[in-house]
């Protein structure tokens, strides 16, 4: 997969581009049934499929006090579109021209002009252009007017509700991260450094990775079940989130305690996918009773874990 990270750069023209458009926040299980259509599509005429998004949520350069936190990281969604076998990925931020440009003018300048487009496929609610004031009979019109196709993909539905980006957002938000990851079609994952933690869980027999929550970090407090991924090793853990209220004045922190591994991982980067939670997080009167609660948090999460396939 190549990646643009400039319109400007797109000097050369490709065999039948088929595109899709939007911002693709988690990439899940509708968005993915976009893509695959979008590949098989251009497979079938010998063409590049083609995918554009911004680098950031467009909502954070127009009104970043209501942008969404993002469900995946930059780098973990290019990969997972690299996995998916797209051809070309536009990835470019989201600047005032672009947020200014009326609907028309940013079809066939950026789309017929810049990429040569001969398909589009979206989803059922697209809406593009300056305010969002394009829509998709408004895209019909133009893809007619100005030679290329244009396809609507009509949403995905899983156990009842529509997926969406919203809904998985507050599934996480509420700890259902179970919900979110069948809507996903994938396990919710992290990645990050790890760093020095006090060495209290070391003291009640529970030594923990330490990490830092991402910026865009969705999950509450709680325990979780998961998989975490060190240097091509997977390993059950136990997963606390929050700041361990039986200890005071401490920042809130990811602590990932290995079942059955001992080792040094101070600045080594792990990979965390949550699986389940456990329960949430609650102050115990002393360290004893707190150590108990481990204890049982341990053997609950590796009995769940037990019944699961490793997650990726």
């Amino acid at each position: 997969m190549k990646i643009v990270r400039c319109l400007k750069s797109l000097s050369q023209r490709y065999p039948y581009p088929v595109l899709t458009i939007g911002a693709f926040d988690g990439i899940h299980l509708g968005h993915q049934a976009i893509i695959r259509r979008v590949r098989e599509r251009a497979r079938e005429k010998r063409g590049t499929s083609m995918l554009f998004t911004f680098s950031d949520h467009p909502l954070r350069a127009l009104d970043p006090g209501h942008a969404p936190l993002l469900l995946t990281p930059p780098e973990i969604k290019q990969e997972i579109l690299r996995e998916m076998g797209l051809d070309l990925l536009i990835w470019v931020p989201f600047t005032q021209e672009v947020s200014e440009m009326e609907p028309r003018a940013f079809v066939e300048e950026v789309l017929v002009r810049t990429l040569g487009i001969k398909e589009i496929w979206v989803g059922f609610d697209f809406a593009f252009g300056r305010d969002r004031r394009g829509d998709i009979c408004l895209m019909q019109e133009l893809g007619r007017e100005l030679n290329f196709l244009v396809e609507v993909i009509p949403p995905v539905a899983l156990q009842g509700r529509m997926i969406s980006s919203t809904l998985i957002r507050n599934l996480l938000g509420t700890g259902k991260v179970a919900e979110a990851s069948l809507l996903l079609g994938r396990s919710y994952m992290i990645r990050g450094v790890v760093v020095k933690g006090r060495g209290q869980g070391k003291e009640l027999g529970f030594p923990t990775a330490n990490l830092k929550p991402p910026k865009d970090f969705l999950l509450p407090d709680g325990v979780y079940a998961g998989w975490a991924n060190q240097g091509g090793q997977v390993y059950q853990v136990a997963i606390n989130v929050g700041r361990t209220p039986t200890f005071p004045d401490r920042d809130r922190r990811i602590e990932v305690h290995f079942l059955g591994f001992e080792g040094d991982l101070y600045r080594r980067q792990i990979e965390i996918h949550f699986l389940e939670r456990v329960r949430e997080e609650r102050q115990f009167p002393n360290q004893a009773e707190l150590a108990q609660a481990i204890r049982e948090d341990a053997a609950q999460v590796a009995q769940l874990l037990s019944g699961h396939a490793q997650s990726g």
